[in-house]
């Protein structure tokens, strides 16, 4: 009998999970990228997850993502060499948008996520210059 697979959405409130357990324990994270692997997710959002984190962790989500994040940055790289120590991709919002912007992937849901991720820096970085008063910030990008 043949086995019958089908694989879940993703909406904003999965995606912050995920992010969330990538950026926790050890074991959340290879939890995390296990779970992705089984979920129907945009190469965008794969790229916005791996910008999240940091070093090692950066370089084992490659491992298993590379190729999706070489979608949206327009790289002709072999996986192994997204993957490497020695090869850097500049995730900065100002390389990166641009890219997402004009990314023929891209859908409403990914621009959500990408207007969250915005916000959520943003806000992070006037709170740290003393803003703290502000509760919510919600930005309206340019596409």
């Amino acid at each position: 009998m043949e086995k019958i697979i089908e694989k879940v959405k993703v909406d904003v409130a999965t995606f912050k999970n995920l992010k969330k357990m990538l950026l926790s324990t050890e074991e959340d994270f290879e939890l995390a990228v296990a779970t992705i692997k089984s979920l129907e997710i945009s190469s965008i959002m794969i790229t916005i997850l791996a910008k999240s984190l940091m070093y090692g962790k950066r370089q084992i989500f490659m491992e298993n993502f590379g190729t999706s994040v070489g979608l949206i940055i327009g790289s002709n790289k072999r996986k192994e060499e997204l993957s490497s120590n020695s090869f850097t991709i500049d995730l900065s919002w100002e390389n990166l948008f641009p890219l997402l912007a004009k990314s023929p992937y891209l859908t409403e849901l990914d621009k959500t996520i990408v207007e969250l991720e915005l916000s959520n820096t943003v806000l992070q970085t006037l709170r740290g210059i003393d803003y703290k008063f502000i509760k919510k910030l919600n930005l309206d990008l340019k596409w």
